[in-house]
């Protein structure tokens, strides 16, 4: 069971951002783990995805509620940090 406060990525290489709007599922695949968000209802991974490199500073879940979960994403870029949000109805590292 999956509670607020949980660290699921910390201090890791993000290497690509995969996302499939069928299935309604991202995959943020990261040196060393990946995580996958299924279910998907709203994100805001907007970012340099074009190749630009960053360090996940964290990946931490910020609330839990009526089956949805919500996840705040802090990468360092080399330009720009940046804060992205997921809400989503499962979420696992692999």
């Amino acid at each position: 069971m999956i509670s607020v406060g949980t660290c699921l990525l910390e201090g890791c290489e993000l290497r690509r951002v995969e996302l499939d709007l069928t299935e309604r599922r991202a995959r943020l695949v990261c040196e060393g783990a990946t995580v996958v968000f299924e279910g998907v209802r709203a994100a805001t991974l907007l970012a340099p995805w074009d190749g630009a490199t960053g360090i996940v500073e964290e990946l931490r879940v910020v609330a839990v509620a009526a089956g949805e979960i919500c996840l705040e994403l802090r990468v360092r870029y080399a330009t720009v940090p940046r804060v992205h949000r997921v809400v989503c109805t499962d979420v696992r590292r692999e």
